[in-house]
């Protein structure tokens, strides 16, 4: 009888040993996707959430509706594609990246979305002001944008 037991032990074993592997991997896979979140210490963020609900306005190129960020509000500046959907509005997918890294550092935070940049992820100089100004009527208390320019001399 001891031998018919001793390999389903060796077997459950393995089976277990395999599952601790598994469940390591995955702990370590999701640690290393959540780098950005640690390096600014979004994780302790939500911890020490009092109840206060920050605006952030997102003056990028949209967010996608049917991503998984609240947009609180938004608003398209960009005259030649008001055409585009209301719930894919995002042509390169930066502003929704954007906004998800956002709401996962901080998921009580209420996202505006203000579509400044064109398909090419380009905006002008007043587009960029009339964003700025469209998030202080709105009393956004922080914009984010994460783009760059470039000046032509």
């Amino acid at each position: 009888m001891r031998e018919s037991q001793e390999p389903t032990l060796e077997k459950e074993l393995d089976r277990v040993g395999q599952e601790m592997r598994v469940a390591v991997l995955n702990e370590k896979s999701n640690k290393q996707q959540k780098w950005n979140i640690q390096m600014v210490n979004g994780y302790q963020s939500t911890k020490s959430f009092n109840g206060n609900r920050v605006k952030v306005g997102v003056l990028d190129s949209g967010i996608d509706f049917i991503s998984d960020v609240p947009v609180q509000k938004s608003i398209n500046l960009v005259e030649d594609e008001q055409n585009v959907t209301f719930y894919m509005n995002d042509l390169t997918g930066h502003g929704t990246s954007i906004a998800s890294i956002i709401h996962e550092i901080n998921p009580n935070a209420l996202i505006y979305s203000v579509r400044i940049l064109d398909k090419n992820n380009q905006a002008t100089l007043d587009r960029v002001l009339e964003g700025i100004q469209w998030c202080i009527e709105n009393d956004v208390n922080i914009i984010n944008m994460s783009s760059h320019m470039m000046i032509q001399l």
